[in-house]
């Protein structure tokens, strides 16, 4: 039996569909997040988990808020407080 794709439960999130395992980020529109981040990037959900390529402008960053799955986050530069 096919499964169906849901919708992206997170803001802007590109849905991975059934058996899709490669995403092309250049091909995926890039996220702003709502008014509580500066993050802008590229964004797939699975159904479990997220996988973001994310920038913040330098001294700034996100408010309190929560996603609907798991994430981890690994600073490329700088230092995240």
């Amino acid at each position: 039996m096919p499964r169906t794709i849901s919708a992206a439960r997170t803001f802007g999130a590109k849905r991975a569909g059934p058996d899709e395992y490669h995403f092309d980020f250049a091909k995926i529109p890039k996220v702003h997040g709502p008014d509580f981040t500066t993050a802008t990037g590229f964004c797939v959900e699975g159904e479990r988990m997220i996988v973001a390529l994310m920038r913040m402008p330098a001294g700034t960053g996100a408010e309190l808020h929560w996603h609907p799955n798991e994430q981890w986050m690994y600073a490329v530069e700088d230092v995240v407080r």
